[in-house]
């Protein structure tokens, strides 16, 4: 219990620092150009396939693939020890 009262909040914050200069305003267009290009063919993935899935059916496929689709939307929700 003595290590406790030890600890310091400045032992976990920067004290002294200019909050500006923490992150400087400098990008790379060309990559923000393709993480948006990314982003968008991504949703329009989705939507398809989303689409797809909504027409199926056979309702044993339409639940079959909603719920691989959910179990890979929350497989990084899991905690993963390491990571």
């Amino acid at each position: 219990m003595a290590a406790l009262a030890l600890i310091n909040l400045s032992d976990f914050f920067a004290l002294g620092v200019d909050p500006s200069q923490a992150l400087p305003a400098k990008y790379n267009y060309a990559l923000v150009l393709l993480s948006y290009l990314v982003a968008a063919l991504g949703g329009y993935a989705f939507l398809q396939f989303a689409t797809r899935i909504a027409e199926l059916r056979d309702l044993g496929l339409r639940y079959g693939w909603l719920a691989i689709g959910a179990i890979a939307m929350g497989v990084r929700q899991i905690p993963i020890s390491g990571a």
